[in-house]
Order: C-alpha cells, then sequence, then structure tokens
C-alpha cells in the first residue's frame, strides 16, 4: 500500500490542480478563515468523487515555505473533524495525515466519495473580512469540483452524481445477486453457465451462417446478449466472464469468413452486417471498461486480430470494421454533417436503447465522454502495438469531440507508472510521440475541436521528452 510520503510526491508530481486534487501554500487550524474555506473545498470534493487537499504547495505543486512549523504541529486529524461536523453532517469520509520531507512540511487531507452521492452544508460558513462578514456557503447549499475549481451546484452536476450512484450501486446489486445464487443452491460455476449459454447463441448463429439463412436481426439479438453481459461483467469485476464475452465477439466477428479465409457472401448475410454490429458495440463495452479505469481491458477489446486473408492488412478488428463500414456507407454523419461516423452510431444506442441507458448508467454527456475516451485509447494502443505511426492501425473518429474529454484518462494512466507499463509496451518517450503524432493526424482532420495545445495536469513534462521510435539516445 502506498504511503503518505510516496502519496504526497506522486501528487506534488502532477504539477497543477484538477477536479481531484487541490494545492494549498498554508492551513491555519485556529483560523475560522481558513477551517471554512477548507470545508468549501473538502465537501466539493466528497460530492464529485472524492480527491486530495495537499497543504504546503503552491499552484504548480512545488513544496512552499508558508506551511510553518507551528502551523504544522498544531494540525491534526481529530481537531479537523472536529470542526468540520460544524458545517457537515456524519459520517464524515475525511482522513488526514502529516509527512516532512526534505525538511519541507505537509498535510494530506483524503476526501472519499460520499455515500449519498453528495454532501449538504447543515451550516453557513462565514467569516470577518475587512470590517464585513464574508459568506462563503449557505445550509442547505451543495457544492461540487468545476476542474480545478470548488462551485456550487448546477443542474448538469445532479445527472452525473445520479448516474455515478446508481453504477455504483448496480455492483453491489450484482454482487448481492450472486450471493444468493450461490446460498440457494446454485453450484454451477457462473463462468461456465455464462460459458454454455453464449456458446449455445454462437451455435445458433454458425448453424443459420451455414445454412445461408442468417440475417440481420439474428446478429443484433446475439451481439446486443453478448454487449450486455460483458458490461455487467465489467461492473461486477468478472474477469473470466468478460474474457468469454470478448471470445464470443471475436466467434462472431470470424462468421465474416469462410473456412478458406475468405469473406462469406451469401443471399441472406453481408459480413460488414456482422463487423459493423460488433464495432458500433465496442466503443460502449471500452467505455464502460474506462469508467471502471479496467484501461487494459479496453486494450484487449481494442487490439483483438482480425481472422482471415484480411488479417494481413489490417492489425486489429477495431480498425478493419471502421474501414469495411465506411467503405459500405454505414458511417452516419454527426448533427451537423461532420464525418463522425461510427461514435455517432454508438450514441445513438445509447440514446434510443433503455437496456444500455440503464445497464451503463450514463447522460448523454457521459455516454460521450466515455466513447470517445474509448477510441482515442484505441488509437493510442493500436500505435504502440505496431510501433509506428501507420493509419491503418487506426483512425481518428474522436477528432471531431472536444479533447478536454480524455485528458483525465491520460492524467490516470500516464502519470502512474504501473499503469502506464501495462497499457503501453513502448518506453514513456515513445508513448509521449505516439500521442503527439497521432493529435497532429486528429488536428488535421478537425482542428475546431482537437488541438494539439498546450498540455496541463502534470501532462506537460510527460510530453516534453518525447522520443520518435527510431530515435537513439
Amino acid at each position: 500500500m502506498e504511503n503518505v510520503e510516496e502519496r504526497v510526491k506522486t501528487l506534488l508530481a502532477q504539477g497543477s490542480e484538477h477536479e481531484k486534487l487541490d494545492y494549498k501554500r498554508t492551513f491555519n487550524i485556529a483560523e475560522t478563515r481558513d477551517i471554512v474555506e477548507i470545508t468549501k473545498d473538502i465537501a466539493a470534493m466528497l460530492s464529485s468523487g472524492g480527491g486530495w487537499l495537499l497543504i504546503g504547495a503552491d499552484d504548480k505543486g512545488n513544496a512552499a515555505t508558508d506551511f510553518t512549523d507551528p502551523l504544522y504541529d498544531a494540525f491534526d486529524e481529530a481537531t479537523l473533524r472536529s470542526k468540520l461536523k460544524k458545517y457537515l453532517h456524519e459520517p464524515l469520509g475525511v482522513t488526514a495525515s502529516t509527512v516532512k520531507i526534505d525538511g519541507n512540511n505537509f498535510a494530506l487531507i483524503e476526501c472519499i466519495d460520499h455515500f449519498d452521492g453528495f454532501v449538504i452544508f447543515k451550516a453557513d460558513g462565514q467569516y470577518p473580512h475587512n470590517g464585513k462578514t464574508k459568506e462563503i456557503f449557505r445550509k442547505g447549499d451543495v457544492f461540487v469540483r468545476h476542474g480545478s475549481s470548488s462551485e456550487r451546484w448546477q443542474q448538469h452536476d445532479i445527472n452525473r452524481i445520479i448516474s455515478a450512484k446508481v453504477s455504483k450501486e448496480k455492483v453491489e446489486w450484482l454482487k448481492d445477486a450472486e450471493l444468493i445464487l450461490t446460498r440457494i443452491g446454485n453450484t454451477t460455476p457462473p463462468v461456465v453457465e455464462e460459458k454454455k449459454r453464449l456458446k449455445d447463441l454462437l451455435k445458433g448463429l454458425k448453424d443459420k451462417a451455414s445454412d445461408s439463412i442468417l440475417n440481420q436481426s439474428d446478429i443484433t439479438l446475439v451481439i446486443d446478449e453478448i454487449s450486455l453481459t460483458a458490461i455487467k461483467a465489467v461492473h461486477a469485476e468478472d474477469e473470466a466472464i468478460f474474457n468469454v464475452c470478448v471470445e464470443s465477439l471475436v466467434a462472431c466477428y470470424s462468421l465474416g469468413f469462410d473456412h478458406k479465409g475468405r469473406w462469406r457472401l451469401n443471399d441472406s448475410l453481408n459480413p460488414v452486417d456482422v463487423w459493423y454490429e460488433i464495432l458500433i458495440h465496442l466503443s460502449i463495452i471500452g467505455g464502460v471498461c474506462i469508467e471502471a479505469k479496467r484501461y487494459e481491458d479496453a486494450k484487449k477489446l481494442a487490439l483483438q486480430k482480425v481472422p482471415g486473408d484480411d488479417g494481413r492488412h489490417y492489425p486489429n478488428w477495431y480498425r478493419h470494421a471502421l474501414t469495411m463500414s465506411s467503405r459500405s456507407n454505414r458511417t452516419p454523419l454527426g448533427a451537423n454533417g461532420e464525418a463522425r461516423g461510427v461514435l455517432s452510431a454508438t450514441q445513438n444506442i445509447l440514446r434510443t436503447d433503455e437496456r444500455y441507458k440503464d445497464v451503463t448508467g450514463w447522460g448523454t454527456e457521459e455516454g460521450i465522454t466515455r466513447i470517445v475516451q474509448f477510441d482515442y485509447l484505441a488509437a493510442l494502443v493500436a500505435v504502440d502495438s505496431v510501433g509506428a505511426i501507420d493509419t491503418s492501425a487506426f483512425y481518428t473518429s474522436f477528432a471531431f469531440y472536444d479533447k478536454e474529454r480524455v485528458t483525465q484518462m491520460l492524467v490516470d494512466i500516464l502519470l502512474d507508472n504501473d499503469l502506464l507499463s501495462k497499457v503501453f509496451k513502448s518506453s514513456p518517450e515513445n508513448v509521449a510521440f505516439l500521442i503527439q503524432e497521432v493529435d497532429q493526424i486528429a488536428q488535421r482532420q478537425s482542428d475546431f475541436y482537437w488541438d494539439v495545445g498546450d498540455w496541463q495536469f502534470g501532462l506537460r513534462e510527460f510530453m516534453s521528452k518525447a522520443k520518435a521510435f527510431d530515435a537513439k539516445d
């Protein structure tokens, strides 16, 4: 488990504040002003999925000298909690600790996502300022994080909070259901049961394909079933069932090829129908993986090999399916006529199919963010897998959406050395290079939405070390 010193060093290295991190130069636990201001930030963190407040650092993550020894010595968790209770209802998901690093004083406050999804102030927060009373929050207020700021919630925050709470509860529901099944005598391991069920569905498809009677409705029915099962498996943290679902999707994809590896063509089936149907569901499953921070599973989804002869020309099925679908005019335009393609089709599923709305718990904006994050990560890991900026491996569908949607995902992966090495096989310098190159291609496609811009949230230093794949030290 990471100790306090390691955590503080990690947070300092991020170099800038964001939704989950707030730097403070100093803090006087005896001052009402400091208590009220920090209570505002703690409440906002509790209502925004949790985060950290790091005292003793300036806004760039450098050690500040303002948090002096007397202030450091006076700081302790028990005193802090007793003062917070004046404004916030218990239980308080707050822990605090102190540490000295290289002679500098730091205090770390961790805020744990509130079980209700948000916290309500139970008293006004105010203090004297320039001869007047300055009011920071009122009884009944709810504050949330908007970027690096703590502000009163807005209408759009409510849906995000509700969706996040529903997603968390779904995991618990699935775990409870599994426990109940076990207790009432379900002795068959769930993974065996799911494997048999999906195998039976696939056998039905294969039989129809062999008899040349397979049609689009058959394909959609089975792919929906596999996709919904995969999403539930991610929520339940059931890697075995998730892998069975991926294997099942690969088996479906293979139906587009005959035993010689050529396209299977008959009166009832166009192989592109199969590939397109899988393609528009991959972004949903992948988005759920990213929401759960299961980035390796998202990578697995993106990089499955292409069966048949086409595998010699396309390194992964995501790019293959996208190309074949585009050539067959199956990828629609966005609302304003731009070529958003596959992601527009995926958005349509999320917008119109109640099953996917229920199982993901996403509102419109979160759904867009998650599928864009997956599409972007799919492009990056595709380049990483071939070790070259090869556009036969990826396409920049994400370029027609705001780049800010992917920033937090990059922070999670790139600034965590262990996770970075699991997601990418290339060196950190090569990863920075491939991100820059992919972004350049995306900007050429849509400079209105996607800009290479200036990196924030601690990514600037990482990107500054970019080195081309064939560069020598």
